[in-house]
Order: C-alpha cells, then structure tokens, then sequence
C-alpha cells in the first residue's frame, strides 16, 4: 500500500503543471505575466517564484513551502486571477532543507504516507509540499523496506545477512532554530546552519549468500548477534560520515545446524578433561625436564659470552702490537729506500771527485756524449733542459739590462 500511494503521489507530483485543474492558470499565464512585468522590474519581484510556476518548479524538483493562506487570503487568490497579491514559494533542491519535524492536521495511520497529508512548518507556520525528488526517494525506500522484509521473512528459516547504509550527507541546509522559532547563533553572533541530512539503504539476503566482502570478513567479531559496525569517516564534499552496519541472521537452518554442532558436547568435553587430567603427570614431567634443558643452555649461553668478552679483552693488545709493529716496519722500509738512494748518490760524488782529481793532473776521461752521470753532464741532465736553462739566463740578463738602460734614461730625463 505504501508503494503504490506513493507512485500515485509521485505521479501527480510529476504531471502537477498540467493537471486539468491548473489549466485555467495556463491560459492565463501570458496576461499575467503582462499585467505582471511592471511589478517585476518596479518591485524586484521573481515571478519564477510566484503563484502558479513557482509550484510548478517546486514539484518538479525537490519541493517547497508555501504561505499558509486564512479564508480571507483565500477568498482573495480566487478573486486575484492575475496574481497581483505576492504569492512566494520557496523551492528546495535536497533533504537538508526540509524542516526536522512537521506538523499535520491528523494523525498518520498505518498505511498512509506523510505527502497525502497537510504538512507545515512548526516554526514559521508555512506549508510543506514534496516534490519528485522526494518522492521518488520515499518510493525506493518503500520498495527498498518491503523486498528487505521479503527476505528478512525468508532469511529466519534459511539464514541470511541483513546490510545497513546510513550516509550522512551535505546539502544547502537551513538555520537551526530555538524552541521559540529564533535562528540559534554562534559566538560570533552569525546563524548556526545545518547543512547535513541522512542517506540510507537497507539490503537483505537470504539463504547461503556467504559474505564476499572484504572489509565485513576483516571486521572484528562479524557474526555477533548485534552484528558489527563499520565507520568511515571521508569527510568529503558531499559525503561526511558512512555508517554500516552488517548482522548476520542464522535462522532455522543456522540454529539446527549450530543445535547438530553442539550435540553430545557436554561429554566430549568431559571425555576430553579426563584425558587432560590423566597426562597432567607426563606434561609436568615434560615441562620441568624443559625447563631444566633451558636453564643449562642459558648457563651455556652465559659460558660462551664470557669467554668471548675475555677473547676480546686479550686479542685488542695483540691487535694494537700488530698495528704497531707494521707502522714501524713501513718507516723501516722508508728509511731503507732513503739510505739507497743516498748511498747511490754518495758514490756518484765519489767518482765525480776522482775524474775532477784526474782532470787536475791533466788525465783526460771521455765518455759518451748525452750519457746520464758523465763528467760533462753531473745532474744527467737532457738537452732540452740545458737549452732551458740557458734561455733562462739569457732572460735574466737581458732584463738586468733593459732595467738598467731604462734607470739611465730617467737620470737623464
């Protein structure tokens, strides 16, 4: 019955614009808005938001309010066929802008739904209409609600999983209100909005679905009788806050199985403490045997870090002696290589010495030309660096002797 009252309600809601009683609004829509563009561009009035297609946008989208109108006001809209009295209505374009609660002129029976009543607004007083989106979500919730109870029906012979979405949502919102119908404000004296509204989906399936969700199998304790709840906080742009909760439904078929499970277990229990009490000698026995095997190779252990620790104590003087000991054969060696090359030196002076002590007596001592150590060339050195030495002088000299010229020339001057 709630399905269909509300398909009905939808449907009206959906076609409102053209139902045979607001033809008359039609054909008057063009002399209206005639009569009308003065008012508009005077007064700064949206006729879009007025009288006839203000409703008509209100119930193709979300839905509104509306003034709620006396007799007199009435009886003046019958009489006001050009809509020049101001008729606002006020559009919404998601959940959050309904009212938290609504006040009806009779109470809601089983079977009925809250748009085939007079709704209003407790706090300003206005009328409440829902539109096609409304609508259209409380005709899903509706088919959602009697499919779940199907399964749910199903689900308690054959077992089931029942899965709860609740989706906290941001929308336009509206100013939250004080008992006395006052915006609340905040410290700093601006209105307190509420922007959020709930979203929710209820899910059931019967029989031996298995669970084939990862995040519901990694929960803790999934298949508790108040099932488990899962939080998610995305803090997004649309969604603030998911809450999802899961419970697992055994029914007959779970109990009868659980019942089988457990069948007879009292004395396998027993059976099994009897067995437990008869090897409680031979599993005590075991552990202080292991315990003893533990001590020992703890002392064992010990035994061995303490003679490593004293290995170490007596290889770190040994070490420093070793580095030591190859520190002074390397300057050794040093000294060694230092006392060769003087020794060779020493004896190229000695027979240096000779062949000057023989040139004195007058005998002649020829050797090849160019060869390295020979009397000519004492220092082995090559042509190339006689030339150089001897460009070096003669650059010496020569600029000895143009300083010299040039001191002269500025006596003179």
């Amino acid at each position: 019955a709630r399905v269909d009252k509300t398909t009905s309600q939808l449907e009206t809601a959906r076609h409102w614009a053209i139902m045979p009683y607001n033809w008359g609004n039609i054909a008057l829509e063009i002399p209206r808005g005639i009569v009308q563009a003065p008012i508009a561009l005077i007064g700064g009035r949206n006729l879009d938001e007025q009288h006839y297609l203000g409703r008509a946008y209100m119930y193709k989208s979300e839905g509104g309010e509306t003034e709620h109108h006396g007799f007199f006001r009435q009886a003046l809209g019958w009489v006001d066929i050009l809509d020049l009295l101001p008729d606002p209505v006020t559009t919404f374009y998601d959940p959050s802008q309904y009212p938290d609660a609504v006040r009806v002129g009779s109470p809601l029976l089983p079977g009925q739904i809250l748009a085939q009543k007079d709704a209003r607004d407790p706090s300003n007083g206005d009328n409440v209409h829902f539109g096609v989106g409304a609508l259209t979500r409380d005709a899903g919730q509706a088919a959602e609600d009697l499919d779940a109870a199907r399964q749910r029906t199903l689900a308690l012979f054959n077992g089931g999983i029942q899965d709860v979405t609740l989706e906290t949502m941001r929308g336009r919102g509206r100013p939250e209100l004080l008992p006395n119908g006052q915006p609340k404000r905040d410290k700093a004296g601006y209105p307190v909005w509420n922007d959020t509204y709930l979203k929710s989906k209820v899910s059931v399936r019967s029989g031996d679905t298995g669970v084939g969700d990862p995040q519901f199998a990694a929960a803790a304790n999934p298949d508790a009788p108040g099932g488990t709840t899962m939080i998610e906080n995305p803090n997004g742009l649309f969604v603030d806050r998911v809450v999802r909760r899961v419970t697992v439904i055994p029914g007959a078929a779970g109990d009868a199985a659980r019942a089988a499970a457990l069948d007879g277990y009292g004395a396998r229990f027993e059976a099994s403490a009897v067995k437990t009490r008869a090897a409680a000698a031979a599993l005590a026995a075991a552990d202080a045997n292991a315990a003893h095997a533990v001590q020992a190779g703890e002392s064992r252990r010990l035994a061995v870090e303490h003679g490593e620790a004293a290995a170490w104590a007596r290889w770190r003087p040994l070490a420093v002696r070793l580095g030591t000991q190859r520190e002074i054969e390397r300057r050794i060696a040093a000294a060694q290589s230092r006392i060769d090359l003087l020794s060779a030196q020493l004896s190229w002076w000695k027979n240096y010495e000779s062949r000057l002590g023989d040139a004195r007596r007058g005998v002649l001592y020829t050797a090849a030309p160019g060869s390295v150590g020979s009397a000519d060339r004492p220092f082995g050195l090559s042509t190339f660096w006689d030339w150089v030495f001897v460009l070096f002088a003669l650059s010496g000299l020569l600029s000895a002797l143009w300083t010299l010229l040039r001191s002269r020339a500025r006596a003179r001057a």
